[in-house]
């Protein structure tokens, strides 16, 4: 795959400025290894490739299906990794090294936007299935996948055992969603620019009513709060189930907290990322040139609270594209840049324990 750049990136026009006391590094110290969605030239395909942070190493899983450019799950109690494909829903097991067909679906007519496993009872899959009724042609894969305003339904699985079941049906899909596991309530904020939350026990569906009058995006907290953002870069608020709200930050979007929920990253101006801990300071970590780069999705984070993963494009010589991944070392406040020289994906991306990712059958790049 030699769209992959091994060698430390060529970045510094594009980097203006790095917080007091961060620093890039070519490699960071001891981590776990990120799993990414890239494009395999040689293949055509989408393929799930292995970052190793440590070495600045990469190598593919040794997987035939071509998985979504979405984010997967991972069950550490079983070491798979559940992710949707251009066939259905797969498992990949790390132990045997094989990939399973969990679930078919029809990807020419529906796809699958986000999915969710219950945290006690891991064989229940919560995803939102939308319908396609005008398909797009995908930039990353030269694959036709994900349109405009489809119908969309709420759906849970329990794997193994019977047939999907909907919960609840949307006019639109989703941009935004997620789960508040404690109080079981789905919230969304759809296309159309309705917010909406579904009350996954009492089967009932209802509008959701918020103080923000523009654009909102929204996710659940580790404390099971939800927490929402205006598009146009303002404030970023925590909303209780009672009603309460909190204002965490005066700017900033896109935020993602911790496991632990005593970190939140999120990014200012589509070319800066922050950080805001427990004393509810917001930290710049990295800053880029406006004209030249764009931070264009959600920080992933590690379960160690100690990493977090997000992409980057940036333009190089002769205005063309790069897709950089910045991997960043909160402990030892350090920054590595990945960089791509590859059509990639803005999602599709899970940290993985380094113990249970062995290389004995995998494609060393």
């Amino acid at each position: 795959m030699s769209e992959v750049a091994l060698g430390p990136p060529t970045l510094n026009r594009s980097i203006r400025t790095v917080g007091p006391g961060w620093k890039i590094v070519e490699n960071l110290g001891d981590s776990e290894i990120l799993l990414v969605v890239n494009l395999d030239k040689t293949a055509h395909r989408l393929c799930w490739l292995c970052v190793d942070p440590r070495k600045r190493e990469y190598f593919k899983l040794a997987t035939q299906s071509s998985p979504y450019p979405q984010n997967p799950l991972f069950l550490p109690e079983s070491s798979k990794l559940i992710y949707f494909s251009t066939e259905g829903f797969y498992a990949y097991s790390f132990k045997s090294k094989q990939e399973q067909l969990l679930l078919p679906i029809d990807t020419e007519l529906h796809t699958v936007r986000s999915m969710w496993i219950h945290p006690t009872d891991r064989r229940s899959l919560f995803y939102i299935q939308s319908k396609l009724n005008s398909p797009l042609l995908h930039p990353d894969a030269n694959t036709t996948v994900l349109a405009g305003e489809e119908m969309s339904v709420l759906v849970n699985w329990v794997m193994g055992a019977g047939q999907p079941k909907i919960l609840a049906e949307f006019s639109c899909a989703p941009i935004f969603a997620d789960i508040d596991w404690e109080h079981q309530i789905f919230y969304a904020s759809l296309m159309n620019g309705k917010l909406i939350k579904y009350d996954i026990k009492a089967s009932k569906i209802s509008a959701l009513a918020l103080k923000t009058k523009e654009s909102v995006g929204l996710s659940v907290s580790p404390r099971n709060t939800l927490i929402s953002w205006g598009t146009a870069d303002s404030q970023i608020k925590e909303n209780a189930l009672g009603g309460n709200e909190v204002t965490l930050t005066q700017f900033g979007r896109f935020p993602a907290f911790s496991s632990n929920g005593s970190k939140m990253a999120f990014t200012r101006m589509s070319n800066e990322l922050w950080l805001l801990s427990k004393d509810n300071k917001p930290e710049m970590i990295i800053s880029f040139a406006k004209t030249k780069s764009y931070l264009y999705d959600i920080p992933t984070w590690c379960p160690c609270n100690h990493h977090l993963a997000i992409n980057l494009v940036t333009s190089g010589d002769a205005d063309s594209l790069k897709r950089v991944l910045l991997i960043v070392d909160l402990a030892r406040k350090e920054i590595a840049l990945h960089e791509s020289k590859g059509a990639s994906t803005s999602e599709g991306r899970i940290w993985i324990p380094r113990c249970i990712i062995g290389t004995g059958n995998e494609s060393s790049l």
